[in-house]
């Protein structure tokens, strides 16, 4: 059985098609304005558009990413992939970039860094001498587990390097 969602013109649960524009929408944040295809969702049965929380989720992530490429921005993926490049949670990586303890995290949810952050989260995770560098000048801000975890996966990711 399809999704319903409630059509505000049927008043009651209608199922729904979800279809990509063919031109591009304009969208303006913060002064900066991109261009995106969004997806729009109508009641099968009126053919009314109708708001479907998923579809609307994928239009922001859609528009933060074309926000991403206008500004410059690290990508997502490799927001999500650095933590788990030198095995360490988002908090303690987060505390040893000096920035507050939920930074990272809120990167992770989809929140755009700004240019600084951005250009830090895309040098440490390209080049693990820096990120080992920090590791060690910033040890004592994170649990000493955390520490042992990250300190070895950046000695593996270097020695292999080295290897090459």
């Amino acid at each position: 059985m399809s999704e319903k969602v409630l059509c505000e013109t049927c008043l009651c649960p209608r199922e729904y098609r979800v279809e990509e524009s063919q031109t591009l929408s304009n969208f303006r944040v913060d002064g900066t304005s991109v261009q995106y295809k969004e997806l729009r969702a109508f009641c099968l049965t009126c053919n009314h558009e109708v708001f479907v929380h998923e579809v609307n989720k994928e239009n922001t992530t859609r528009i933060k990413k074309e926000l991403r490429k206008v500004k410059n921005l690290v990508p997502f993926e490799l927001v999500q992939e650095t933590p788990i490049k030198y095995h360490i949670g988002k908090r303690p990586l987060s505390l040893l970039l000096g920035w507050g303890e939920l930074t990272y995290s809120r990167f992770i949810d989809g929140a755009l860094p700004t240019r600084c952050y951005s250009d830090l989260i895309d040098i440490i995770y390209h080049n693990p001498k820096i990120y080992q560098n920090i590791l060690e000048k910033n040890k004592n801000l994170i649990s000493d587990v955390a520490y042992r975890k990250s300190k070895k996966a950046v000695q593996e990711l270097l020695a292999h390097k080295s290897n090459r």
